[in-house]
């Protein structure tokens, strides 16, 4: 290492000349640098192969309990579900799910579809409400401070009259202003949820991402579809929320208005679905929990082995489960 070393010095030298640096004056203090450095190295030499073994040691004792602590967090978050929530178990276990033997397991406009045909409580699935009902609560809690999700959630009469005039539309188009000049053009918004009141509306927009990222300019797309839409409209007055819907729960491209777009993961979607089935009738119940097993198995990666591995994969739905709670009064 100090052959070397020695061998820079004229390479640093000439560097310096290069740099119209003036080389005697700074000759000695080079030499005198060489020593601090060897030692430098040696003592980071020693102490990394103390910290190797230091770590090798920790780590070799840590993944014992590692693999114990996950056990038994897997044991008492299924012991809890178990307890309060046993239907979210039914597309935790099962191996079959509704999308993989389509072959469309991936296809975000099949996703697109599923989801607005059980958001819609006039769809032949006889779910009601109800998964409209746990969507909305959802939202509101991504969505603190602002209450009108939270209320259309309730177990009321009236929250249950107006969730009854939501209108759903899958693959909607609505004309927005082209990216360049005065023209317009039609934006496809996947999901659009509506409720038109005579005070103030509600929309609700879902982008639904799950392999593919967002294009150039398309959130913002989004945005001048909804803009348009209110002024043919005529709607002042009315609550709007875009919903980035992705696997991970990724917020949208910074270039998004913030105050407009809310992240939503689907495993958080997945646990307000399933909880929308808790008292369902069939066969209804049967197309939700497939469909949940779905994007468990094939969006989320959650099998229904239990070893280490899946355990751990398990674990974010169950208390994600766990998190959303009882029934909202």
């Amino acid at each position: 290492m100090e052959a070397a070393l020695e061998q820079l010095l004229p390479q640093v030298r000439a560097a310096l000349t290069h740099d119209r640096t003036e080389v005697p004056q700074i000759d000695t203090s080079l030499n005198d640098f060489l020593p601090k450095v060897l030692d430098a190295l040696k003592k980071d030499e020693a102490a990394s192969g103390e910290d190797d073994e230091r770590i090798a040691t920790q780590v070799s004792e840590l993944l014992p309990r590692l693999r114990e602590r996950i056990k038994q967090a897997h044991t008492d978050a299924r012991s809890r579900i178990e307890r309060d929530h046993p239907w979210a178990l039914v597309p935790l276990d099962w191996t079959l799910d509704l999308l993989t033997p389509l072959g469309k397991a991936h296809s975000e406009i099949t996703h697109t579809q599923c989801l607005a045909c059980l958001l819609d409580h006039r769809a032949p699935h006889g779910l009601g409400i109800r998964v409209l009902k746990e969507f909305f609560a959802l939202l509101g809690r991504l969505v603190p401070g602002e209450d009108v999700f939270e209320r259309l959630s309730k177990e009321t009469e009236e929250s249950n009259e107006r969730l009854r005039n939501v209108r759903v539309y899958a693959e909607r188009c609505v004309e927005a202003p082209a990216e360049r000049g005065d023209d317009i053009t039609e934006r496809r918004c996947d999901i659009w949820l509506e409720l038109i009141e005579e005070g103030r509306s509600v929309v609700v927009v879902i982008e639904n991402k799950i392999d593919a990222g967002e294009h150039a300019a398309q959130l913002s797309a989004y945005e001048q579809a909804l803009w348009q839409w209110a002024r043919q409209n005529r709607r002042l007055s009315f609550e709007a929320k875009l919903i980035f819907l992705t696997p991970e729960g990724r917020p949208p491209d910074g270039k998004a208005d913030q105050q407009l777009w809310v992240a939503m993961g689907y495993k958080e979607l997945a646990a307000a679905l399933v909880q929308a089935g808790r008292d369902a009738p069939e066969p209804g119940r049967t197309f939700l929990m497939l469909y949940v097993s779905t994007i468990l198995k094939e969006v989320l990666g959650v099998t229904a082995r239990v070893d280490e591995v899946d355990s751990v994969k398990q674990l974010p739905f169950m208390h994600a489960v766990i998190d959303q709670g009882a029934p909202h009064e």
